[in-house]
């Protein structure tokens, strides 16, 4: 569809240029300005094609600078958490390590005072078993003496009219 830009020109020009070439005028002007025209918005369209491109061309190396900065960021994250991580394992294992020394400290412990009950208790069974041994030769000792004195008071029992 071609639109007539120039429909009408001053008159004085009219009247110098005569109706044919009025006519004339006009349609070289209007196929100016429509040739123009077609020339600007090609122009324009190459520009923004390029302006597109070439702002495509930073989004994408933008998008390349936060893809590369989310990777170190997610590699600096994955070594603080292994860091972490081991720091974690050990301390569990200072703690677990020092618990089990712990518990054998106290075992030892244990050891030696069962060790030094036992010994006691054996200690008091031979002092007892000394004391019985002790008594034991008392008894026989009053025993035989009794004796020998049941024999002397008979003998002096029977000696006695």
């Amino acid at each position: 569809m071609v639109m007539d830009f120039i429909q009408k020109l001053p008159r004085k020009l009219e009247e110098v240029l005569g109706t044919e070439g009025v006519d004339q005028f006009v349609d070289f002007l209007n196929s100016a300005l429509i040739a123009s025209r077609a020339q600007i918005l090609e122009t324009s369209s190459d520009r923004f094609e390029l302006r597109v491109s070439t702002d495509i061309s930073k989004l994408k190396v933008e998008l390349i600078a936060f893809k590369t900065d989310m990777k170190n960021e997610f590699l600096e994250f994955k070594i603080q958490i292994q860091s972490e991580h081991a720091r974690f394992r050990s301390e569990i294992r200072m703690d677990v390590a020092a618990f089990t020394a712990e518990i054998r400290k106290e075992f030892k412990e244990l050891r030696e005072e069962t060790t030094q009950s036992r010994l006691e208790i054996f200690k008091s069974m031979g002092e007892i078993h000394k004391s019985i041994a002790m008594q034991t030769r008392w008894m026989f000792g009053a025993l035989l003496g009794s004796v020998g004195l049941v024999f002397a008071i008979e003998k002096l029992l029977h000696s006695l009219p």
